[in-house]
């Protein structure tokens, strides 16, 4: 059981309305041999800029990615409504929703095009428990 998160996952600093570092609950160095890499973050209020991850890219893993509403009278409202990009397909949601996203599918540019209510981003990428290797969101330049 992880109770303590390693803050380790940076968010751009000029990204306002996203709390950064994330909180990596699991990696191998968490858990070892877990071979599961678990992050998430608060979107507390309408990212500026809006577009959280900017470009698109692929992992060598396959990924989950969940947008989590925060009011437990209506829990599959999102409080948000976010674009995102997967696979050559657009996709907005406005709801609480987990997406599988298979090893080298290109996804990114995730936008928040309305704000509100603070909601949940959680990340998880299979097969590796390893920060560079998960490369949450695209942001290292070299995962090799």
């Amino acid at each position: 059981m992880v109770k303590v998160p390693l803050r380790e996952v940076a968010f751009d600093s000029k990204v306002k309305g996203v709390i950064h570092p994330t909180f990596t609950y699991m990696s191998n160095e968490l858990v070892p041999g877990c071979n599961t890499y678990l992050e998430f973050t608060w979107i507390k209020s309408m990212p500026e800029p809006r577009v959280v991850v900017p470009k698109m890219h692929s992992h060598p893993y396959d990924q989950i990615e969940l947008l989590i509403g925060s009011d437990p009278e209506n829990p599959e409202n999102l409080g948000a409504e976010v674009e995102c990009h997967v696979g050559g397909k657009k996709f907005t949601v406005d709801k609480t929703n987990a997406l599988f996203i298979p090893r080298g599918v290109k996804h990114g540019r995730v936008e928040w095009k309305r704000f509100d209510r603070p909601h949940m981003l959680v990340s998880i990428t299979l097969g590796t428990g390893n920060f560079r290797e998960a490369n949450p969101g695209g942001r290292l330049p070299n995962t090799k």
